[in-house]
């Protein structure tokens, strides 16, 4: 009786398991709107004005499930526009301006499915690590104490760590089509908080809620 030798064994084991994953995998591809709501909308104008509460946007992300319950991916959510007036306290005077402000936040995600495959209706906990792009633009004038007026132009931009979290639920359409409502919170390490005058006026935890279309292949 010949023996079998362990390295035989393992490259037996490898290439089972290789095809068992590749038989089991899935990949997915979503697009659809959203709409982001700031979590502590600052109203509060003794030191800056904060800007609207909500913005539509889009939301595109990939997931491959390597594992009938587990999945990887990424997603990348693109918020709209912010417009708003602003007034900022500062020493010597205040600035009065016409403020924009955008975030496009990137993440590598984790899903995890919370019911079984065998039902059409899944439930499909999320988070994962990201980084946000940050951009606050102003222009107005500055009004010194003394009654002075000068033209006055500001810009924040930063890229700051981000957490996200959430929760889908994949509702089949048609064979390889789904509907997907979607809910994610983000926390963004970079709060107006944390200095003695606001940056921005916006917070730094966002609620995106929405819905996309996803098609598996």
């Amino acid at each position: 009786m010949s023996k079998t030798s362990p390295v035989r064994i393992v490259a037996f084991v490898l290439l089972t398991g290789m095809c068992v994953s590749e038989a089991t995998a899935q990949s997915v591809m979503a697009l659809g709107p959203v709409v982001a709501s700031q979590l502590r909308a600052s109203r509060d104008c003794r030191l800056a004005c904060g800007l609207p509460a909500s913005a539509s946007g889009a939301s595109f992300s990939f997931d491959r499930w390597v594992t009938p319950r587990v999945g990887i991916g990424a997603e990348l959510t693109v918020g709209a526009v912010l417009r708003g007036r602003q007034q900022i306290r500062v020493l010597g005077g205040h600035h009065e301006s016409e403020t924009t402000h955008q975030d496009m936040i990137f993440a590598g995600t984790a899903q995890w499915l919370v019911r079984s495959v065998d039902t059409s209706i899944n439930g499909v906990l999320v988070g994962g690590l990201g980084i946000a792009a940050r951009q606050t633009n102003r222009t107005g004038p500055f009004r010194a104490v003394d009654g002075t007026i000068d033209a006055w132009t500001g810009s924040v931009t930063a890229l700051t760590p981000s957490l996200v979290g959430g929760f889908d639920l994949p509702l089949r359409v048609y064979r390889y089509v789904y509907f997907v409502p979607s809910v994610r919170l983000h926390y963004l390490f970079d709060s107006d908080g944390s200095r003695q005058y606001p940056q921005r006026g916006v917070d730094n935890v966002l609620i995106n809620v929405g819905g996309k279309v996803a098609i598996q292949f």
